[in-house]
């Protein structure tokens, strides 16, 4: 099972961490939003969760998060997903359907599969994290924000975390993302119920790309003018509002 935290009250909001992170990503954050009853879950290899075994996807990974909320009986529920999280949530409203999972929020996160390209670069990063993991994690975190330079304490607490992930989970997990499927049928599947924020500097995530695409399924577009890929951080008040505004009443 994996490690999951439940608080608050009203409205189950499912709150899923991206690669190398865990639950502490959302510490400051839930306490700003009101009205939901948060189930914050870590992926397995992430935080205090499980290893995962070989052959890690991200349909296996959606399963176990669904296996937290079976336990919590909890039937229907929104999601918000980090960049792998997004994966996972858009694979949870594929297995789920909108009956029981009515609303997906991506923050930093897309539908689409892998380039040839960059699966070739998971497939490198996967070789070079069983010889060199600290390096890896070293120099992947930073470049994840627009300006590292201006996050200092959240760039070593990130790098901090990460390191303490086995090479084997980080490997794992990153071909999983390697492998998992195109979901753009999931967009146009929730349409207005689902929601991308998105930072304009995001090096992982071409603004344009995604703009293109949610207002092909007339999915909700935010995108943040200063953020890049950890908008969490980088743009704080405004993810909040925007969560607030996109949490069920």
């Amino acid at each position: 099972m994996l490690n999951y935290k439940v608080s608050g009250g009203g409205s189950p909001v499912v709150f899923i961490h991206g690669f190398l992170e865990s639950n502490t990503m959302w510490e400051k954050i839930l306490p700003a939003l009101s009205g939901i009853k948060a189930i914050v879950i870590e992926l397995s290899g992430h935080g205090n969760s499980p290893a995962p075994q070989a052959d890690l996807s991200i349909e296996q990974l959606a399963k176990k998060v669904i296996e937290v909320l079976d336990k919590e009986k909890i039937d229907v529920f929104s999601v918000v997903g980090h960049s792998l999280g997004g994966y996972v949530a858009l694979e949870m409203g594929k297995q789920l359907g909108l009956q029981r999972c009515k609303k997906i929020v991506l923050l930093n996160s897309h539908p689409f599969e892998d380039s040839e390209i960059k699966k070739a670069e998971r497939a490198q990063v996967a070789r070079i994290v069983t010889s060199n993991k600290s390096l890896f994690i070293r120099q992947a975190i930073p470049n994840l924000f627009r300006r590292p330079e201006d996050h200092p304490s959240e760039v070593a607490h990130l790098i901090e975390e990460a390191l303490l992930m086995t090479s084997e989970s980080i490997a794992l997990s990153t071909l999983a993302m390697r492998d998992r499927h195109p979901a753009e049928n999931i967009m146009e599947l929730y349409g207005e119920n689902l929601t991308v924020i998105q930072g304009k500097h995001d090096k992982l995530i071409p603004f344009e790309k995604m703009r293109e695409i949610t207002s092909k399924y007339r999915n909700n577009f935010f995108l943040l003018e200063e953020a890049g890929h950890m908008a969490h951080i980088e743009a704080f008040d405004e993810v909040v509002g925007l969560l607030q505004l996109e949490s069920p009443t």
